[in-house]
Parts: C-alpha cells; structure tokens; sequence
C-alpha cells in the first residue's frame, strides 16, 4: 500500500515538474505551456472535447452551469468564431440571440429549381398577424425566482404569426420539433414571400391608377362638349 501511494505521489510530481499538467496550491489546474492556473482549470492551446455517449446511445457534451449569470465567451470582442463554414453547429437553442450582422446563404450557385413565387399576395392574405403573450409555464423550470419573473415580464406583448395557422397555406416555412412535440417558424423564409406580395399588389395599384387616370381624361372631355 506504502509502495502504491509512493508511487502516486512520485508520478504526480513527475508530472507538475516536467509535463504540461499543473496544480497549483489553491488546487487550480493548468494545461499546456501555462506556469501557473489562473482559473480552476485553465488550458492553454487547442482543445478536444470527445462525446458523450449515454445509455439511450444520444451524443453530447453537456455543461452545467450552476451559476445562472455564468457566461460563455472568448478573451476579447470579435476574436473568436464558433464554428467555421467547413464544419458547421446542426442546431442551436438558444433563449435569446443578440448580433450586429446575420447573414444566411443564398448563393444561387447552391440552388436548383429556381421558380418565382407566384399567387403571394392571395396567400398572404389567408394568414394574420398576432400580439401574444408567451404562457407563463414555459419559464416554469427556472429556478431563480428572480430570473424566472424577468422572463415572464420580457414574454408578454410579443408579435408573431401562429404555427398551426401556416401549416394550410406555408407548410415549407413550418417544422415540427419532434423532441418537445411543439411547432416552430421559419420567419426568415416569409421575406421573399412577403417580397412577392408587395410587388403583386404594387401591379394591382398601378392598373388601379392607370383605370382612375383615363376615366379622368374622359370627364375632362364630358366637361369640354358641354
């Protein structure tokens, strides 16, 4: 028992003298070229972390975050990315997103099949626009009580369109989240359509005026035979 514990405590210190592994007094962890740990664990150089597998064979890397105002971001502003164009996140759930510039891809060089939407304008016309408010049970699992009121107060007097409602006219623009069993909405992918609208009731204006324009000239000529 002597011999294992001497041996431990003999690889511990091979380790904090010669390796890239180092525990500092106040029991903080340094990885890589660092001398010392500022942080509980500080690493220094590329890092990996591998997946997760549990017992339903679903792949993750979860990070609890005990602290509810803990943040995740990098040393200073706009020197890092998450993720690259290479090698992409599938999916991001997220409360809320704050950003200067979103830009999505639309490079016609990605796209096939390329037909103008037509009837826009009749379509948009079946579906409305909604004020809501967000069910206070959705926020039910926020511990903080303090926290959980914010969010209540910043869920109320929204503006929106209703899943279930698009569904019979813009299905393309509507999935179903199979994991909490609730519809979402494309809302980026309503803007062409909306494009298209304007522009078939912009058609509709100019007939209307070009209608009201020679029916005018025809009562100025009624005026003069008088």
């Amino acid at each position: 028992m002597k011999k294992t514990v001497f041996h431990i405590l003999l690889l511990c210190l091979f380790v904090n003298s010669f390796g890239q592994i180092k525990v500092n007094s106040d029991g903080e962890v340094a990885i890589g070229n660092l001398s010392t740990a500022s942080y509980n664990l500080d690493v220094k150089g590329d890092t990996r972390f591998t997946k997760y597998e549990d017992e339903d064979g679903n792949h993750s890397i979860m990070i609890d975050l005990y602290n509810r105002d803990m943040n995740i971001y990098p040393g200073s502003g706009l020197d890092a990315d998450l993720g690259k164009s290479s090698c992409y996140w599938d999916a991001a759930y997220l409360y809320n997103v704050n950003y200067y510039v979103l830009y999505q891809y639309s490079d016609i060089n990605t796209k096939e099949n390329i037909n103008t939407i037509d009837s826009a304008l009749i379509k948009i016309q079946k579906i409305r626009g909604v004020k809501f408010d967000y069910k206070e049970s959705l926020f039910s699992d926020i511990d903080d009580k303090e926290k959980q009121t914010e969010k209540i107060a910043e869920s109320k007097n929204k503006n929106g369109l209703i899943a279930q409602e698009l569904l019979t006219v813009f299905p393309e623009v509507v999935k179903l989240d199979e994991e909490t069993g609730l519809y979402k909405v494309n809302y980026i992918e309503m803007i062409p359509i909306l494009v298209e609208a304007i522009k078939e009731q912009q058609e509709q204006i100019e007939d209307l005026q070009k209608i009201v324009s020679e029916h005018e000239d025809e009562i100025i000529l009624l005026k003069k035979n008088k």
